[in-house]
């Protein structure tokens, strides 16, 4: 059976620091930057459902896997003088992909493992309840110019 990716507690996510946004990073020899500012993040990872229903299944509905959905979810304080918020923020509003990547830990754990992909933010709210501090809750979406070839669960130490 196959072993469940889990990730919470200790989930890092990353992003490749790249040349576009004035960092060194490349797709082939990535600079990972923690995006330590994103807190209780989430890698959803589903099978939208496909009918297959046909004249030999007697009417019955059946389903079968179809698209794979890969999101990221989590919340950031919102604090203007930080970097990687504003950059997320110009990401989201750019509609720029962004290379990721999500881990059950630190990146230079053998243990680790995670999809790495570009993802867009989809998803940038603000909330702001009073008294209290603004924050965002964040959804990453796996995007068309995902490289098909990273949804994979890794072990070993990350590129």
């Amino acid at each position: 059976m196959a072993e469940a990716l889990v990730l919470g507690f200790e989930c890092k996510v990353y992003f490749n620091d790249e040349v576009a946004d004035g960092g060194a990073g490349t797709i082939a020899v990535p600079v990972w930057l923690e995006l330590d500012e994103l807190a209780d993040a989430t890698l959803n990872i589903k099978f939208n459902e496909a009918d297959s229903a046909t004249r030999g299944t007697n009417g019955i509905d059946t389903k079968e896997p179809g698209l794979l959905a890969i999101t990221v979810e989590g919340t950031v304080q919102w604090r203007a003088d930080n970097e990687n918020i504003s950059l997320m923020l110009a990401k989201c509003l750019g509609r720029d992909a962004w290379d990721l990547l999500i881990l059950t830990g630190s990146r230079t754990d053998p243990l680790s493992k995670g999809v790495r992909g570009d993802f867009k933010i989809t998803s940038f709210p603000r909330k702001e309840a009073l008294g209290d501090v603004v924050t965002h809750d964040l959804v990453f979406t796996a995007c068309n110019s995902f490289r098909a070839n990273n949804v994979v669960a890794s072990t070993g130490v990350a590129p």
